[in-house]
């Protein structure tokens, strides 16, 4: 049933000169995208919100799932109590569009990875996006700030997100959630509120801070 689904939209894109739309693309998004939603569910939940319904559906672990937004170019669904999936389409009007898929976990504290993939669900070869590395998320980012936050933060938390509207993703830090309040470290102070990303056609772009 999945590859029937994603030979229709394959045919139906280049018949209408892409046109992809992020409805389309979470449609046909194979199991492995989408391992907790399966193409049948993924229907329902779409008619569930599309009439206006508050029903939910069932996962393939048997918890809760729902549409909660939706525009043309970019969905989001609340897939469990703890993950989030936010599904996006760049250069939509192009013949080739980009396909892309925010994972959003709360474990508990909410922290996101973000995929590519060209229109035929494929994972790219080159990456458009780099993930900010620690020096990049510091207001000071001299020599010595620098091992001071590497010495107290052993890894960054950020959630992401895309609109579509503005081509901006904006990645916000979650990390200061994870420290107790008597255990937060100095550095903290240190991290920026937000990195903003402009996709320019081909590449994410770090904004000016």
């Amino acid at each position: 049933m999945k590859h029937f689904l994603l030979t229709i939209f394959l045919a139906v894109a280049a018949a209408t000169q892409a046109q992809v739309t992020a409805e389309k693309a979470f449609t046909v998004a194979p199991d492995e995208v989408m391992l907790l939603l399966g193409p049948s569910v993924r229907l329902d939940m779409l008619d569930y919100f599309h009439a206006g319904s508050t029903k939910q559906s069932a996962n393939a672990t048997g918890g809760r799932c729902r549409i909660v937004d939706e525009k043309p170019y970019s969905l989001t669904v609340q897939a469990s109590d703890s993950t989030v999936y936010q599904i996006f389409v760049l250069n939509p009007m192009e013949e080739r569009p980009v396909l892309g898929v925010i994972e959003t976990v709360a474990t508990p504290v909410r922290d996101s990875v973000m995929r590519l993939y060209n229109y035929r669900w494929e994972p790219l070869s080159k990456s458009p996006f780099t993930p900010p590395s620690l020096r990049t998320w510091l207001i000071d980012d001299s020599k010595d700030a620098t091992a001071a936050a590497e010495a107290q933060i052993p890894f960054m938390l950020a959630e992401y997100a895309y609109n579509p509207d503005s081509a901006i993703l904006t990645l916000t830090p979650t990390v200061d959630r994870y420290f107790s309040p008597g255990d937060r470290p100095d550095a903290l102070a240190n991290i920026r509120k937000q990195l903003n990303y402009y996709w320019n056609g081909k590449n994410f772009k770090l904004l000016d801070r």
